[in-house]
């Protein structure tokens, strides 16, 4: 469900959370653990050091709070937040180059391809806060109808799912990231993923 069906079925200054959860949802940043793969070859080694840059931002990032709120208070917890997520974002990009391409054949094709992905993910970040920051917010309606918009600014960025399930499009990464202890508990990527694939 996009960001944007959410958000024109919440009355609410609540619609704010949902803003962020599927802001989160889509980075994996509050769903990575740690460990590194180290003793299963290169490749997983290096996917368990990537799996560990998406997961150091999970404790950087807090979900905005409404309950209670003033609209005006609200729209200003979420500009903080995806000003927050947009700086993730960013150090999730570095984190990456530092790492260098992956140790496979193709191996430098998906992770130019990532990187782009990643960039204009920020982008859409960066388009969804200055949507929401130029918004002129009074009341619960006008709120809502400013998230609406920031919703719609970040389209592109509700089909993403993180740099570790782009980097396992390539075949002969997939078994590595399905292997590292550090992806293995970002949804969807490592190895309980794929047994739920199977059955």
């Amino acid at each position: 469900m996009s960001a944007m069906r959410v958000m024109k079925g919440t009355r609410d200054i609540k619609a704010v959370r949902v803003l962020a959860l599927v802001t989160l949802a889509g980075t994996g940043l509050a769903l990575a653990g740690c460990g590194s793969g180290e003793k299963d070859g290169p490749e997983v080694a290096w996917a368990g050091r990537v799996c560990s840059h998406v997961g150091d931002g999970a404790q950087n990032l807090k979900l905005p709070a409404s309950q209670g709120k003033k609209p005006e208070e609200v729209k200003e917890g979420a500009l903080q937040f995806l000003d927050a997520l947009s700086g993730e974002l960013s150090r999730l990009g570095k984190g990456i180059k530092k790492e260098g391409k992956p140790p496979v054949s193709g191996g430098e094709a998906t992770y130019l391809r990532v990187l782009k992905t990643l960039g204009n993910t920020r982008g859409a970040v960066a388009d969804a806060s200055e949507t929401l920051r130029r918004a002129k917010v009074e009341d619960t309606a006008s709120l809502q109808k400013a998230l609406a918009k920031a919703g719609k600014a970040m389209a592109d960025f509700n089909a993403y799912e993180g740099p570790a399930k782009d980097f396992k499009s390539n075949p002969e990464l997939s078994p590595a990231f399905e292997k590292a202890d550090s992806c293995k508990k970002i949804e969807g990527v490592g190895a309980d993923a794929a047994a739920a694939r199977d059955h």
